[in-house]
């Protein structure tokens, strides 16, 4: 596999890491790509030579991938001897993960707006949630008093509520404030 669906095969597989592995996972690929930027020699400005520190992509590559990215397979007595292609192919995989690392762990506008969807459809109450943490100061039924006459206020790009109070339900008439079209 090779080329973009190299990378989005990647970028699936980074998307099942625990949040804690994936963001230890990312913090070292920024520090990789930064040793990576400083492989080649420079000049200052007096004009003498900095010298490089010949760790270019594919040599941090070759040292770290096969501590990071380690091949398992059941039964098999000794999980860390690899062989020649195994240790080509992390090589290669970590490689890509040091060049494309800020694309990698980026959700695109599709994903989210199919994840968004998704939740809508199946958990309602997870929307509900995510829209309260992100608009603490929302209307809330609790806090709403039904008696009152006067419309809670609105949320930027919101439309009125078609429940008196309720979040996810402003989210069938206007997402706009997602930055999302999740088309329902």
């Amino acid at each position: 596999m090779e080329g973009p669906a190299q990378l989005d095969t990647l970028q699936l597989l980074l998307f099942l890491l625990p949040p804690c592995h994936g963001d230890t996972l990312l913090r070292l690929l920024r520090f990789l790509a930064e040793v990576a930027r400083h492989a080649e020699s420079s000049w200052d400005a007096e004009g003498h030579e900095i010298p490089g520190n010949k760790m270019t992509v594919s040599n941090l590559a070759t040292v770290f991938g096969p501590n990071i990215l380690q091949k398992e397979k059941p039964g098999e007595k000794d999980a860390g001897a690899l062989n020649f292609e195994d240790s080509a192919a992390i090589i290669l995989v970590l490689q890509r993960l040091i060049e494309h690392h800020h694309s990698l762990f980026m959700v695109s506008p599709e994903m989210q707006c199919d994840v968004l969807r998704r939740l809508f459809q199946t958990h309602p109450d997870v929307i509900e949630y995510l829209l309260r943490r992100k608009f603490p100061d929302a209307p809330s039924p609790e806090r709403e008093d039904p008696g009152e006459d006067h419309a809670p206020p609105a949320l930027p790009g919101w439309t009125r509520s078609l429940e008196r109070g309720s979040v996810s339900s402003e989210l069938y008439s206007n997402v706009s404030f997602l930055n999302l079209d999740v088309g329902i």
